[in-house]
């Protein structure tokens, strides 16, 4: 029985090297059924054949890595040492691997990266409306005068800190918060140093001697004037509504005892009970007046000026005025170019002006209905953005703040409507931008591919709705058609 073992492992392995060599010898399956049973009557040689039994099992026992065709060997610390080096070949072939996956990455971060430059100029004028309007959804409960929900005034004062910078901070002595006089001056001083700080960097590359120290050329040097420009403006929209908020917020005060105290400040007595301005607030009216009239009224007239001589001189269409200005009139028709300078006139009326009428809720929020209305209406009737995905959005601005407002008089009338209809309504322009983010430009760009490697489907895509509204058009006639001839002949034959 082992020597019939021993003969069918020795076959098996045999085929296992006809097939690593290749030849064509026979099998040695009818050779070991011969020897096996001429070599049943030899039971001496019991002993051998059990070595060569284990020795064969020994042989089966290693790995086929490191053996070759027709060699035995029966070494088994040879063996065991080759299994514990290091295959060269997998080593590399895994550091290749991982060399790839870390080039596959770096292209996936390069395209993504190029996606997002392709799409920020489409999602720039959305961005900005979307940022405006969340400035003004975060700083009316503080300027409308009204017990709103809690759900609505803590969301408001929870995203307040994030779009409209009103940070509670602690006085130098860390005894009492600052007051709004100190808020009023910090905001304001922070808004010119961010502000001026373009301009006067550009004032000092442009002379001759930096630029003949620094080696720059006429190019390079509009290309600064182009960024600097770009960085005033976008410091100039993201500071506008609550730097002007806190200027006007200032001079709104009520009477409360002996005096009019300041709405947002009780601590700050503006007059006294003849009507006489206190020392506190005098000293805090510089800061509030000189917010008003540079950045609550003077930048942006300044920049209606400054387009509206660029535009006499049919320069806006210029390279270089569209790449440095254009954040101010780029979104907008050329006829249309002054309705950035509407779009500012609403947030200071919306963020500021109203907070003046303060004690009066219902004046407030009329005002507030007639102003976003006024919008609406010359909007959809000048119709000044250039896209229509722009024009959408504002108007979606445009019907959240009107709805912001007809809940302040829901509300005032003692009438509480669901706070997640409050919430949709007044955050229409997020929902707005985040659909047009993840639904309308890939829609877009399917279109742009559709249009390159099928321009057939594309246009009968593009032709659809036209078609659809050409056949209902067609079939209400005939109906109509129907109709009539069918009156005409039952008149005829009654008659």
């Amino acid at each position: 029985m082992q020597l019939r073992l021993l003969l069918v492992l020795r076959s098996l392995h045999h085929k296992a090297q006809l097939k690593q060599t290749g030849s064509n010898s026979p099998p040695l399956l009818a050779i070991s059924k011969m020897k096996c049973a001429a070599a049943r009557s030899t039971r001496p040689a019991r002993s051998a054949q059990t070595r060569s039994v284990s020795a064969v099992l020994k042989h089966f026992s290693l790995p086929m890595r490191g053996r070759k065709a027709g060699t035995h060997d029966s070494n088994s610390s040879s063996t065991t040492e080759d299994t514990k080096q290091p295959d060269i070949a997998e080593e590399e072939d895994r550091k290749d691997r991982k060399a790839r996956s870390k080039l596959k990455m770096k292209v996936k971060v390069v395209r993504a990266i190029d996606a997002v430059r392709h799409m920020m100029p489409i999602l720039r004028e959305p961005l900005k409306q979307a940022f405006g309007h969340t400035q003004l959804v975060a700083l009316t409960p503080s300027v409308v005068t009204l017990e709103w929900p809690t759900a609505l005034s803590s969301f408001a004062d929870g995203i307040i800190v994030w779009v409209a910078f009103d940070f509670e901070l602690p006085s130098m002595e860390c005894v009492y918060p600052v007051s709004i006089a100190d808020r009023t001056a910090l905001s304001l001083g922070s808004a010119l140093v961010l502000l001026s700080a373009a301009p006067l960097v550009y004032s000092v590359v442009s002379r001759p001697r930096v630029c003949a120290h620094l080696g720059l050329q006429a190019e390079t040097l509009d290309d600064f004037f182009e960024r600097c420009a770009t960085w005033y403006v976008t410091t100039f929209l993201l500071v506008y509504a609550p730097v002007s908020s806190f200027g006007v917020r200032y001079f709104s005060c009520r009477w409360f005892g002996d005096g009019y105290y300041n709405r947002y400040d009780p601590g700050l007595k503006c007059r006294d009970a003849s009507g006489v301005m206190t020392e506190a607030f005098q000293r805090g009216m510089p800061a509030a007046l000189l917010t008003i009239i540079v950045v609550s009224v003077g930048l942006p007239g300044l920049h209606f000026g400054m387009l509206a001589r660029y535009w006499h001189q049919k320069r806006l269409d210029t390279r270089k005025c569209r790449r440095a200005w254009g954040l101010l009139y780029d979104p907008y028709t050329n006829d249309a170019w002054y309705w950035g300078s509407v779009e500012v006139a609403k947030t200071f009326f919306s963020s500021s002006l109203l907070g003046l009428m303060d004690g009066e809720p219902v004046y407030q929020c009329s005002l507030g209905l007639l102003t976003c209305l006024l919008v609406l209406v010359l909007q959809s009737s000048v119709r000044p953005f250039r896209k229509a995905l722009d024009g959408r959005i504002s108007l979606t601005t445009h019907v959240g703040l009107f709805s912001m407002y007809l809940v302040g008089l829901q509300l005032q009338a003692g009438y509480i409507a669901p706070i997640v209809l409050m919430l949709g309504l007044i955050l229409l322009p997020l929902w707005m931008f985040a659909g047009a983010t993840l639904l309308y430009l890939p829609m877009e760009k399917l279109a742009l591919l559709l249009t390159k490697k099928a321009p057939g489907l594309a246009q009968r895509l593009a032709n659809l709705p036209h078609d659809l509204h050409r056949r209902i058009k067609w079939s209400l006639l005939a109906a109509e058609d129907f109709v009539i001839g069918s009156v005409s002949r039952r008149a005829s034959i009654e008659m």
